[in-house]
């Protein structure tokens, strides 16, 4: 209505300014018609700001209690909300809610109920099937121990180390110097990957791996690889490889991939960054991140399959569009994870999940009906972040029910909580007096990643790697030589970035 006002008078205008014979008062007019209309618009713009950040600042998910959706939507005042909303549009809000899971909760751990369940790293074919179908069910699973205490002391002694080079002031265990940080980023650093030596060591941990296999290979791939890993444990040690001693950790790496020519081309692991919550106790409010539920696929592109990577791995930022350009069919299931570096109980902050979302998510997707329909930034049906390529992000309005449905799902240092990608999911706030330190992960089967770019990735890899003080010789296994993709490059141009 006002495009079509505005276009009347800025007509009119035109015409009283062409016509030689107009009056001083027609001229007049017809300024003032022009302003009244751009005021009208300006108002209007202001409006839907207000409405924008009062959605995003609705207080609709508290940490330590987990609502029914009726309690939530009536707390956030939903109902009101939905009858301010445009007739189309409120239609539409409805028919995707219809189509959310049930309430559920997160099962706790028996000898810990503070903790939710978590199953042991799968060695078994039997743990492994555990494992997929609690993935199924639930839309995540929570594996014990997957990095162990040392490797997530180390990491958290580079995290501090990387807050205290960057803001000035800071120093780890004083929280009244963390003022330096800002909670806009969700406690992520600049850094679009985090390469330094323990993260990356906890990329290539043993039972990383294993959990990630257990829901991303067959029985069969994985019988083929612990024959291999067999095999190569006397070529570490062979005299063919070496004289005398123990021989650097590459020439191992790259002996297992002699031993099994097939074995390295299983999965890549993401190249990520991790995380630190401030912990908000005492502190002002404006510390605590903004609760936040999403999923990190474009529903179109992900279930039509024309999300096609089209990255080069040309700048640090590629590694982040790979997470979303992914689709449905292509490169077997879909997961993302992060392993916490300490103990993070409910009121600590940190990952949510809708419980069960995977299963009701192609008929949500249905319901969405065309992108463009979900293209304006805090669209009360949600909103689509597009990349030109394929793939994306889909971000839920503030008020929506959802949020009423997610949950907080605790884990002690070591654990893994890995969650279908299909799973929306986000964070919650701190709310108590101790920081939330986490390592995000991800792990794809090799398919994901057209062959054209798997070099050029590896090449990235290698190159952030030795750029961060990461040792090739001492410090690089065989799991990594796998999961970081080498065995994709030459053996000059590994010599090389050695």
């Amino acid at each position: 209505e006002l495009r079509a006002e505005w276009e009347d008078a800025l007509a009119e205008a035109r015409r009283v300014a062409a016509d030689a014979s107009a009056s001083r008062e027609e001229r007049e007019a017809a300024g003032m018609a022009l302003r009244q209309v751009k005021a009208a618009a300006r108002r209007r713009d202001k409006e839907a700001k207000r409405a924008a950040k009062a959605r995003r600042a609705a207080p609709v998910w508290r940490p330590g209690h987990e609502h029914r959706v009726g309690e939530v939507t009536e707390a956030a005042g939903h109902a009101e909300y939905m009858r301010s909303l445009e007739p189309a549009v409120a239609s539409r809000c409805a028919r995707l809610h219809a189509t959310y899971p049930p309430p559920a909760k997160v099962p706790r751990c028996p000898e810990d109920p503070r903790f939710a369940l978590a199953l042991d790293v799968p060695r078994t074919p039997t743990e492994r099937a555990a494992a997929r179908t609690f993935l199924a069910r639930h839309g995540y699973v929570v594996f014990r121990g997957a990095v162990g205490p040392d490797g997530c002391a180390a990491a958290r002694d580079e995290i501090y180390a990387q807050l205290e080079a960057s803001h000035e002031g800071f120093r780890r265990g004083e929280p009244s110097t963390y003022g330096a940080l800002c909670s806009k980023r969700y406690g992520l650093p600049r850094e679009q990957v985090v390469s330094t030596p323990a993260i990356a060591r906890n990329r290539q941990a043993p039972g990383v791996r294993a959990c990630f296999a257990a829901l991303l290979l067959s029985e069969d791939e994985i019988a083929d690889d612990e024959n291999a890993e067999a095999a190569v444990a006397t070529l570490e040690t062979s005299e063919e490889h070496g004289s005398g001693g123990a021989q650097p950790a590459a020439c191992a790496a790259r002996a297992l991939a002699r031993a099994r020519p097939r074995a390295h081309e299983r999965m890549y692991i993401s190249q990520d960054r991790w995380c630190f919550y401030r912990p908000t106790a005492g502190a002002p409010d404006e510390w605590a991140t903004r609760p936040n539920v999403h999923l990190d696929v474009d529903p179109w592109s992900f279930i039509d399959g024309s999300a096609v990577p089209d990255m080069d791995y040309s700048t640090p930022s590629e590694f982040r569009a790979e997470v979303t350009c992914v689709s449905r069919d292509a490169g077997g299931p879909k997961v993302q994870a992060v392993v916490s570096l300490a103990d993070n109980l409910e009121e600590d902050g940190g990952t949510v999940v809708v419980p069960g979302f995977n299963r009701t998510f192609e008929e949500w997707a249905r319901a969405l009906g065309p992108p463009e329909e979900h293209a304006e930034v805090s669209s009360a049906a949600g909103w689509a972040v597009r990349r030109k390529g394929g793939g994306g992000s889909f971000k839920f309005d503030a008020r929506d029910p959802l949020y009423g449905l997610a949950r907080r799902v605790p884990v002690r240092e070591g654990d893994l909580l890995v969650w279908d990608q299909r799973c929306v999911h986000g964070s919650g706030p701190n709310a108590s007096s101790s920081p939330r330190l986490a390592q995000f992960l991800r792990c794809v089967r090799r398919e994901c990643v057209p062959p054209p770019a798997r070099a050029a990735r590896a090449r990235a890899v290698l190159a952030s790697l030795v750029e961060s003080g990461f040792d090739l010789d001492r410090d690089l296994t065989s799991i990594g030589y796998e999961l970081f993709g080498f065995a994709d490059l030459e053996e000059d141009v590994f010599a090389h970035g050695r």
